[in-house]
């Protein structure tokens, strides 16, 4: 059996085990595809990995006349900054980053972080213009509801119910005082958020499933996409040379 010593791990492992590179003498990659998955998934959850993720995104929207598409004005080195310094709750519902996988959410139980979204659409990605927000909030603001308005709706109707939830769990107790509600409120949310837990598991059918490239490692969000991603790929690999 022919085998191969990866140059980042430093084990020796069987051919199948790295992925295919043309640009290589013997046509694999240096590295085996658990590094290559790791340092991608790395990748990913950084800022800059965040920033190439909305550009390459965009630039698809933009390529094939999708209404989504939102100029990203905003520069690599000032995402990075605003990124870092921006407090990781969601700008509409306050829901905190580190809680999304203990507020069972059909739009957020697979998330793993917050997203970016555009306050105002018409203006794109820009200082300013940006927020880290919960998957459900961007969904249900999309392009119809100004940022005032979704943030209104998600501190009357969305907030009291993850706090709710939150609550009812053994995980970490939230000070509902210090978020400006009643207990009353909790439980009456809460209820009825529990009851609603069929109805929202039903609308995250109609959700873009996020899907992984096996070439360049990265999430993309439309479902059309099979296999690898193609000039999606060539364009990430642009940017970052």
């Amino acid at each position: 059996m022919k085998t191969k010593t990866c140059t980042l791990c430093g084990e020796t492992k069987p051919l199948s085990e790295f992925t295919k590179h043309r640009a290589m003498k013997d046509g694999l990659s240096y590295w085996c595809k658990a590094c290559t998955n790791q340092r991608a998934k790395e990748y990913r959850e950084s800022p800059a990995g965040i920033y190439t993720q909305i550009k390459s995104r965009q630039k698809f929207y933009l390529t094939h006349g999708n209404p989504r598409f939102k100029p990203v004005i905003i520069s690599r080195e000032d995402f990075i900054t605003w990124y870092n310094d921006e407090p990781k709750l969601c700008a509409y519902c306050d829901v905190p980053e580190d809680r999304l996988a203990d507020f069972y959410d059909s739009y957020n139980k697979w998330s793993w972080r917050l997203s970016v979204d555009a306050k105002d659409n018409t203006v794109g990605y820009e200082v300013g213009n940006i927020v880290l927000a919960c998957r459900r909030c961007n969904s249900l603001k999309s392009d119809i509801l100004t940022f005032d308005e979704m943030r209104e709706f998600a501190q009357k109707y969305i907030k009291p119910k993850w706090v709710a939830k939150l609550e009812a769990t053994n995980s970490e107790p939230v000070d509902i005082e210090d978020l400006g509600l009643t207990e009353k409120n909790v439980e009456d949310f809460g209820k009825e958020f529990l009851k609603n837990v069929d109805e929202l598991a039903e609308m995250d059918k109609h959700i873009d499933r996020k899907q992984t490239c096996p070439q360049c490692g990265f999430m993309h969000f439309d479902s059309s996409y099979g296999g690898c991603c193609g000039p999606t790929c060539e364009a990430i690999m642009r940017q970052e040379s």
